[in-house]
């Protein structure tokens, strides 16, 4: 009996011993697929890439698209964006982290319908109240969510699905479209997207109440947009002493409300738009804008920084939804409008300075910025308000401000062929190639226009009250870039102006 006993023991312990072997195995299998899914970025990327804004390495095999999920955890900056994981599993997320949000790292891609036995669609991520790394998404089904479970953010719980309750404790399942989840006071919130979003909350993530329409019923008349639009890629978060929630509509692009909570309910008090279409558009022109600011995700820094990004989704066929926006550092101005500008760091890609002070840009006579080439750029210009060009631009006893005054970038080598960025003061609207958003900026204060060039993409931002991006299909290595004025002269006070160095290349 005694032997028999131990026979048994040696074989469960082999047997054991045998499945630890095998569960080994196939955890390392797991890893070393999850290796093979860690895009890598070329030694030597093509002419043609951007250097410096965040892209898909295999942005010629694959598309990229949302940024989600983004956080700042232990000294790093996470961010995720969805991609088609390999095979015919769908949609996964892949992983970049930076210690500044310039220069990115790629980490395995286990966020992939492989290793969750789904899909995954957008979502966004948030902290639980132990300060655990979480994030909700869809699978087109249900709202999930994951915890983290290193610093690294490459291990992740078994899904986890919400499943809502109304007061009379039946289950409703609302809407599962692009979920954001945010922690206010003990209350978690959560928002399922789409048309007529709706709001659900809980105290311990597991119970959730679901609460009926996002929106209030007192919601504004004069947006220029319903309570019930499509509101896909929702991103809820406190700025200032009011609540932004930013998102897209699919027709629209990127857009916000700004507002506040009420009844329970969200309750907008104005709305803007982030992205903006070729004007010839409306008229039936089929032809798009080569560049559109889409599916948005933000974090908040140490230092208390809302910063943003957007999938630029253009049309090129080369580089087609594979690149992310510059970041975007967002805050409220004193009269609670919102304030757009480039993220800080941005500034260490910066070298080689050429400046100029003190010019005046005559009526229709450009201005070359001489021994300025190139097109991965950043140019600062500040135009002196336009009361100072008046004693300029005085006939008798009239005086006349431009019609327009900007800058032509990317001009060949005659000085022409280039994509023009102007303010029209009149029209009040900032306009590049066609492209215009509105823009006013009154007569008594300068405009300061920064420019950021990076092959085929020009971000603009001015006075930090409005930003565009634009795409191009040409690259001009050695390109040209002047200063123009029309109908009338400008006084220009200074113009700085920095090559940038790759995010990408040691």
């Amino acid at each position: 009996m005694k032997n028999r006993t131990i026979n048994i023991l040696f074989t469960l312990c082999f047997l054991f011993g045998m499945y630890s072997e095998i569960s080994a195995q196939q955890k390392q299998a797991t890893i070393d697929s999850d290796q093979s899914e860690t895009p890598v970025f070329p030694e030597n990327p093509p002419e043609d890439w951007p250097t410096y804004h965040l892209l898909h390495p295999e942005i010629l095999k694959r598309w990229s698209a949302d940024p989600n999920v983004a956080f700042y955890y232990k000294g790093r900056y996470h961010m995720h964006y969805l991609y088609p994981a390999q095979g015919n599993g769908g949609l996964g997320m892949v992983h970049v982290s930076s210690k500044d949000m310039v220069h990115w790292k790629f980490h395995p891609t286990v966020l992939r319908p492989a290793n969750l036995g789904h899909r995954m669609l957008s979502g966004t991520g948030f902290f639980t109240k132990e300060g655990v790394p979480a994030l909700i998404y869809t699978n087109n089904q249900d709202n999930i969510i994951l915890y983290a479970q290193d610093d690294q953010l490459d291990s992740w719980s078994d899904p986890q699905i919400i499943s809502p309750k109304n007061a009379e404790g039946i289950t409703v399942k609302g809407n599962v479209w692009d979920p954001d989840c945010w922690l206010d006071g003990d209350t978690y919130y959560a928002i399922g997207g789409g048309k007529n979003p709706d709001l659900k909350k809980s105290t311990d993530l597991k119970n959730w109440e679901y609460i009926g329409d996002l929106m209030h019923k007192d919601f504004p008349s004069n947006l220029g947009v319903t309570p019930y639009d499509d509101l896909s890629c929702p991103n809820m978060f406190r700025i200032g002493d009011k609540w932004m929630l930013l998102g897209i509509s699919h027709a629209l692009g990127c857009r916000y409300f700004i507002g506040d909570f009420k009844d329970g309910k969200y309750l907008p008090e104005s709305h803007g738009l982030m992205n903006w279409e070729d004007v010839n558009l409306a008229a039936g022109n089929s032809v798009r804008t080569l560049g559109t600011y889409f599916a948005p995700e933000s974090l908040l820094t140490p230092d208390g920084r809302r910063v943003m990004w957007s999938w630029l989704f253009h049309e090129d066929d080369r580089l087609q939804n594979g690149v992310q926006s510059l970041p975007r550092e967002l805050e409220l101005s004193e009269s609670n409008t919102l304030l757009i500008k480039p993220l800080k760091e941005l500034e260490g890609l910066r070298y080689d300075l050429n400046s100029w002070t003190d010019l005046i840009i005559k009526n229709q006579v450009d201005h070359p910025l001489e021994n300025l080439r190139g097109d991965a750029l950043e140019i600062e210009i500040v135009f002196s308000p336009l009361n100072e060009s008046y004693e300029i631009n005085k006939v008798g006893d009239m005086w006349h401000i431009p019609t327009t005054y900007g800058i032509e970038v990317l001009c060949d080598e005659n000085g022409e062929n280039g994509i023009p960025v102007t303010v029209y003061p009149s029209r009040k609207t900032l306009n590049i190639a066609g492209v215009s958003a509105p823009l006013n900026i009154p007569v008594d204060q300068e405009t300061v226009l920064r420019v950021f060039i990076d092959k085929g993409i020009i971000e603009v931002f001015v006075n930090d009250t409005q930003a565009m991006v634009y795409a191009h299909k040409r690259t001009h290595p050695h390109a040209n870039h002047q200063l123009t004025s029309f109908q009338g002269n400008i006084n220009v006070k200074s113009v700085r102006a920095w090559k940038m160095k790759s995010a990408w290349k040691k």
